[in-house]
């Protein structure tokens, strides 16, 4: 699936995947999804520790 959308960051933001990008040899794009992936992992292994900590209350 390719998704593409444009959006708007804070100068500092911008200025800081810019660097990231050119640091690691890489897309800009390439650094966002990266940086999403991550976002991800971390929000449903948040999630899934939330659910685990309910269930156990719950017993």
């Amino acid at each position: 699936m390719t998704l593409k959308k444009s959006f708007d960051a804070a100068p500092e933001v911008a200025n800081e995947l810019v660097a990231i990008a050119h640091e690691m040899g890489i897309p800009q794009s390439a650094v966002i999804v990266i940086a999403l992936e991550a976002y991800f992992l971390d929000y449903y292994r948040k999630k899934r520790e939330k659910m685990q900590h309910k269930e156990l209350i719950a017993a």
